[in-house]
Formats: structure tokens, sequence, C-alpha cells
């Protein structure tokens, strides 16, 4: 037998805690009509994810996409230029993921990998214009800045 205690009810002050709201990464895009490329490029990539069991034969395997996505995902949070074109998202074999920017001439196409290493590269009439570059996603200028080079014409 298990004995019981029976006290009276004590009141006890309570702390509340007001918690405010955390930003989330993407949350300076939050006007769709500002930023009309990152929801286009979301959406690419959720459709990658959905696709992502898929072994073409004798071209690659598109597996495993997931933490390649984050990568992606991260990326685009650094960039918060609106006057950017929609961009192409791709899967890579080895489940690595490209973006491509394209205005005019001028190309810069990003590649993600599952080992969170994002490189860039830039291009000029189909022309690589130098051997890239490596995007720190600690650092939002070094995604911005080959953005910068394809959007502004006089560099």
């Amino acid at each position: 037998m298990i004995p019981f205690i029976s006290t009276s009810a004590a009141l006890a002050p309570v702390q509340v805690h007001k918690r405010e709201p955390q930003p989330t990464q993407l949350s300076a895009f939050a006007n769709t009509g500002a930023t009309p490329w990152l929801y286009s490029a979301l959406g690419q990539i959720r459709d990658i994810e959905e696709n992502h069991n898929r072994l073409v034969l004798g071209i690659g395997d598109f597996r495993d996409v997931g933490e390649t996505a984050k990568t992606t995902r991260q990326l685009l949070s650094l960039v918060d230029m609106v006057d950017l074109p929609v961009p192409l998202v791709s899967p890579v074999s080895g489940g690595a993921m490209s973006i491509t920017w394209s205005m005019g001439a001028r190309e810069v196409k990003f590649s993600l990998f599952p080992d969170r290493q994002a490189l860039f590269y830039r291009y000029m009439d189909d022309e690589p214009i130098d051997d890239g570059g490596v995007v720190n996603l600690g650092d939002p200028n070094s995604a911005r800045d080959p953005l910068k080079w394809m959007i502004n014409p006089t560099t």
C-alpha cells in the first residue's frame, strides 16, 4: 500500500517570461513582390528534394540532396538583392546542386556540395572570365559580389 499525504492548496507566484520572436534566415525577403526570384528558387529546391530518388543511367546519380539543399537555402539567405532575375536551380551528380543567374551576356554559377562547400564561377558570353572562387557562407558579401558584377555592366 502507498501512503498518500494530503495538504491544502497553496498559491505561488508565477513568473512569465516574454519571448521575442526570432527572425528566420529568409525574413528579409518576406515581401513576395520585392523578390520574386527567391520564391522561384525555393520552389525549384523543393522540387529537386521531392524527386531526389533519381538515378539517371549514363548521366549520374541525383539522389540524396538533403544536406546540399540546406546549404543552397543558406546561400540564398545571404543574397539580399532584389533586382535579380529568376535563377535556375539544378541537381548535379553526387548530391550537389547548381544555381545559375543569367543577365544578358553575363552569368554567375554557384556550385554547392554535400560537404557544405560552395563555389562561384563568372562567365561572359558563355566563357569563364576567371577561375571562380569560394563562397564563405558566413560572409554575405562573398555571395553578393559575383552577383553585383553580373548586374553592373560597368565592371
